[in-house]
């Protein structure tokens, strides 16, 4: 039990990855196939959230972010006039030309949240467009150019959670 293991101590790790390439010019959030699951054994035990994923985009209106099963977003800034609130994004490449093409990123995101229950916990990279217009769109595993060539990369993307005794 946590209360045997003391505060601070892990008591589980759930490891996910994504090798496939992923692509989307969704508008309004689309999950990319990345997630896990863990089953919260304390109420008030914090989980910490490490994600890393090679991305790209294409345009100035595309980015992810991690959210709950809900879909809710999970740490979030604070509200600042109209500035994005996401955590990967946006790469602004210019809207046109070929340099913008070849763009692709490793970053890592990690944060710490309490669910506030136990039980199942789902964690999501989601991706978004915020512009209609053709072409633009977000990547995973994969640059926007996706030609078979040794310097348009391939990548894999993870997603590690940590429950910690409160």
């Amino acid at each position: 039990t946590s209360a045997k293991r003391g505060a601070g101590a892990i008591i589980q790790v759930v490891y996910a990855k994504l090798d496939t390439a992923f692509n989307s010019t969704t508008l309004n959030g689309v999950d990319t196939g990345l997630s896990a699951t863990i089953n919260v054994q304390g109420a008030s035990n914090k989980l910490v959230i490490i994600c890393s994923a090679l991305w790209g985009s294409q345009g100035n209106f595309c980015y992810m972010y991690l959210s709950d099963g809900n879909n809710n977003v999970i740490e979030q800034p604070g509200a600042s006039g109209s500035r994005g609130r996401f955590h990967w994004g946006t790469t602004y490449n210019g809207d046109s030309g070929s340099d913008f093409n070849y763009h692709a990123f490793r970053d890592t995101f990690q944060c710490v949240t309490t669910p506030g229950s136990t039980g199942n916990y789902t964690v999501k990279l989601r991706a978004n467009n915020e512009d209609s217009n053709a072409g633009r769109c977000v990547n995973l595993n994969r640059n926007p150019n996706n030609s078979d060539r040794y310097y348009d990369p391939i990548g894999i993307s993870t997603l590690t959670i940590m429950e910690v005794a409160a």
